[in-house]
């Protein structure tokens, strides 16, 4: 049972990637039918078995806490009251009330539709994180088997972009975006490249230099860096204890450099190109310092940002093109406190633990790569990837027992 629900979980963000990453409403209301039914599945089949620790109360609770504030924010509170708690809030609502008095009751977020719709989508990925994480366990914490969807769906992506590239079109995959292709096929990189060296699966290798290759073959700057990086943690892993630390400083020196040397031509072109990302980050903090406490509202950037845009007037920005800076700017400094320490008690496990084996360096290159790309694009409001990462996130926060082997290779029988 712990397989088919792996499968429908599979299903459902396969189904969110292959259609533009499930940005459109009607793909994504079929992506959250399918992971409502794969948590009925799994309540169905692991109702008896299920004996909460400790990490899983305290896991309860901060998502009860993340749940609340978002709620908080979308809930109709007093006009006073908001404008004590976010000026800027109800000073936006008094502006909008041209034709009469400003209303009595307004929400903190500035556009709370957009906030529910959001929480909704939220929740989706919370519910595939518990999943993913209750599948891990059931399948032992040191296996390959709960990250093998991943893995297969980033191939699946991955070649659809080699054939673009033999047909003379962008390599973007199916999203239409090469930072949204080349984020996805990072997730997965380091689980391929963990699984190929470690001889769980040797076949792995060759999955992850097609991911490797599809990334860099995209164009995409962030992509082609986290490949970079990926395969030098993997190589520090192999050589670690061959070579002098001195050695293996110069190996990592040298690494980016030789990297260039074999980058596309036009992915160097790119890199040397002119970015307006600065100038979007920097009136973002406008937003920022005007809803400094709780924030203007999760998903509710676009409307609320649209007072502070100086760059390109005639066009709108649904997005800050970094995911930490639209989270504090819509969060606020209470709900981005909130939610970096759910993240950290959620991953501190995959950090602090220094004998994971290979599965345990696939996880912390994933967590770090999808950090990276964060920064510079907004890969967490595309529900494909969010669906990905949470269930990364999943596996990731489970503390590996012992070293990861080819010998456990093969899921144990239920």
């Amino acid at each position: 049972m712990t397989a088919a629900v792996l499968a429908l979980l599979g299903f459902a963000a396969g189904f969110a990637l292959l259609f533009q990453g499930g940005v459109r409403e009607a793909h994504w209301h079929v992506c959250q039918a399918i992971i409502g039914i794969s948590a009925l599945v799994a309540f169905a089949a692991w109702r008896h078995h299920v004996r909460p620790s400790r990490f899983d109360r305290r896991v309860t609770w901060l998502f009860a806490g993340v749940a609340f504030y978002i709620t908080l924010q979308a809930v109709p509170l007093p006009t006073k009251l908001v404008a004590i708690l976010s000026p800027a809030r109800a000073e936006l609502s008094a502006a909008l009330a041209i034709a009469g008095p400003p209303p009595a009751w307004i929400t903190l977020s500035a556009d709370p539709s957009a906030t529910i719709a959001m929480s909704l989508r939220w929740l989706s990925a919370g519910v595939l994180f518990l999943l993913s994480r209750a599948a891990a366990l059931r399948l032992g914490r040191d296996t390959w088997w709960p990250v093998a969807p991943v893995i297969a769906l980033a191939v699946l992506e991955a070649g659809i972009g080699i054939v673009q590239l033999v047909f003379g079109a962008p390599v973007q995959g199916t999203s239409g975006n090469r930072n949204h292709f080349a984020a996805s096929l990072n997730l997965a990189l380091p689980f391929a490249l963990a699984v190929g060296a470690s001889g769980a699966f040797a076949p792995a290798l060759g999955a992850a230099l097609l991911l490797g290759g599809a990334a860099a073959l995209s164009l995409s700057r962030m992509g082609f860096l986290v490949v970079v990086l990926c395969c030098g943690i993997a190589g520090w892993r192999l050589v670690r204890h061959r070579f002098s630390p001195a050695i293996l400083a110069l190996l990592a020196a040298g690494l980016i450099p030789a990297a260039f040397a074999i980058a596309p031509g036009k992915l160097i072109e790119r890199f040397s190109g002119k970015d307006d990302r600065l100038t979007l980050w920097a009136e973002t903090m406008s937003l920022v310092l005007d809803y400094p406490l709780f924030g203007c509202g999760l998903g509710a950037f676009e409307p609320a940002f649209q007072h502070y845009k100086r760059m390109a007037p005639d066009r709108t920005a649904d997005f800050a093109h970094n995911d930490f800076l639209q989270l504090l700017a819509e969060l606020g400094l209470a709900g981005f406190g909130l939610l970096a320490a759910a993240f950290y008690f959620l991953l501190r496990p995959a950090f602090r633990n220094r004998e994971g084996g290979w599965l345990g360096t696939a996880r912390i290159s994933a967590l770090i790569g999808a950090a990276l790309h964060s920064f510079t694009d907004y890969p967490l409001y595309i529900p494909a990837h969010l669906l990905l990462f949470a269930w990364v996130v999943g596996v990731s926060s489970l503390r590996p027992e012992r070293p990861f082997h080819s010998d456990h290779s093969a899921p144990p029988v239920e």
